[in-house]
């Protein structure tokens, strides 16, 4: 029997279960002052801002957050020589990315695509809605709108194969495919000087500022039913939605405020920023730390199959056992084996196996309370090592709380492995490490920085150096 006493490697397991911690959310603003721009990063509740100055004169507006990859992207609303610009996470490193627009306002993320949208209000050429790679080639106009159209903000449903547009000008919301084909209106009536746009993060609504009414409304797709969240703000411009936490956020051009409320309107909150005009809002993960890890593997070796599991903290546990069947299903037995640490992992090498045959491997852990929680299984093949990286199966899917999450390496690399929402958005980091070779899993029990998922589509996806998988994830409660 595999029983080591206070063992510390599944806490990692436990730690995600109990706690889930994961990043803080941060917000990040553009401030579009003419002689003195800046770009700006806080908490979510307005605390510890931070500024950094942008070059004069080029009018920043519009900004996005790519979360799983650390980048924030922002346009120019000068009227030659704007420009597509990046930053990581921690206002460091900004840099030009695309160049020669016009009246750039907004920018949207389409991370399932690997895309970037941005619309142009230039009316003398006309409005028009452009797209890219994130790594700034093939740029293209996608959508030629005319001389009537104002486009401002934007919002991409990647899964729908939908994008979304708010038109200043022509009091209305517009959408069309994700290659700008199909341009028609969806919301005419009703609307005033519409600005900032956000999709909800069930993609069955939509969000929006009005600019000279001062209003935030939403538009619920299922029966087309349009409503006023909040009223009485100053001259509203860019809104963004945070998902995890439900809430969303916006500037104001009248007040010079960023503030918050939640999606129903209420417990409104003014973030007391150093914001001069207004220009852009995005909100997201405040940097690369990851969460603890949860790290399950086995693999084929030289002398059986070997088991790893590690942690970061102190350990919850009393005993761990090791236990293997021929299927999931199946008995479960005792592995006999020694233990011997290695970089922080626990190893136990299963000897008694035949191969070319497979196996699977679980942990049973006793908590301190004396509740036991198992975890696993995890497959292997004697004499048969991994030959691929691969995304396996999330099990069980769809799931109320826990889901794992079954990933392979053929050898070691760094791996990160994240749970994001319909819109690309990262909600939690589950690996992020060079990873040893073998079939690992890992655990999400639907928790995020901001409390528990809401039932609804989520993707996990799984990031190498050489190849990035996506698999989709349903919760329900």
């Amino acid at each position: 029997m595999i029983t080591k006493k206070r063992l510390g490697p599944l806490l990692a397991v436990l730690g995600l279960l109990l706690a889930a911690q994961a990043h803080a959310q941060s917000v990040y603003w553009i401030d579009t002052n003419f002689p003195t721009p800046m770009l700006g990063k806080a908490n979510d509740d307005g605390t510890s801002p931070q500024l950094v100055p942008l070059t004069a004169a080029t009018l920043p507006e519009g900004i996005a957050v790519d979360g799983f990859n650390g980048v924030l992207y922002w346009g120019e609303e000068a009227w030659t020589g704007a420009h597509i610009n990046r930053a990581g996470v921690d206002l460091g490193g900004i840099a030009p990315l695309i160049g020669g627009g016009s009246s750039i306002r907004a920018v949207a993320l389409d991370p399932l695509h690997g895309k970037i949208y941005w619309t142009s209000s230039n009316l003398v050429v006309g409005g028009q809605i452009n797209r890219a790679n994130l790594d700034g080639s093939g740029a293209a106009v996608i959508a030629s709108l005319g001389i009537l159209a104002n486009p401002r903000g934007i919002a991409i449903d990647g899964l729908g194969g939908k994008l979304y547009w708010a038109d200043y000008d022509q009091n209305a919301i517009y959408s069309s495919d994700l290659n700008g084909a199909g341009v028609a209106p969806v919301v005419s009536v009703g609307l005033t000087t519409p600005w900032g746009l956000a999709l909800d993060p069930t993609s069955t609504a939509l969000y929006f500022t009005e600019y000279a009414t001062g209003r935030i409304q939403k538009y619920k797709f299922l029966g087309a039913v349009l409503s006023t969240i909040v009223s009485g703000l100053g001259n509203p411009t860019y809104l963004a939605i945070d998902a995890a936490a439900a809430r969303m956020f916006w500037t104001e051009a009248g007040t010079h405020k960023a503030q918050r409320a939640n999606l129903d309107g209420t417990a409104l909150l003014n973030l007391n920023l150093p914001l001069a005009t207004y220009g852009g809002i995005a909100v997201g993960p405040g940097g690369p730390t990851p969460t603890l890890l949860v790290m399950l593997a086995a693999d084929a070796v030289r002398d059986g199959i070997e088991l790893r599991w590690q942690f970061s903290a102190s350990s919850r546990f009393t005993s761990v056992v090791v236990e293997r069947a021929e299927v999931p299903s199946g008995a479960w037995m005792v592995v006999e084996a020694a233990l011997r640490e290695e970089g922080g992992a626990t190893i136990a090498l299963d000897r008694a196996v035949e191969p070319g045959h497979s196996y699977q491997y679980r942990l049973v852990a006793t908590a301190n309370d004396g509740t036991k929680i198992t975890f696993g299984p995890v497959p292997a093949t004697a004499g048969s090592p991994v030959a691929e990286f691969a995304l396996s199966a999330i099990t069980p899917n769809p799931t109320r709380d826990l889901a794992r999450i079954d990933y392979a390496l053929p050898r070691a690399a760094p791996v990160r492995l994240s749970v994001l929402d319909l819109q690309g958005r990262e909600l939690v980091r589950l690996v992020d490490g060079v990873q040893t070779p073998g079939r690992h899993q890992a655990v999400w029990t639907g928790e995020t920085s901001h409390g528990r998922a809401a039932a609804g589509l989520y993707f996990v996806r799984y990031q190498t150096p050489e190849r990035v998988l996506t698999r989709r994830l349903s919760i329900t409660r």
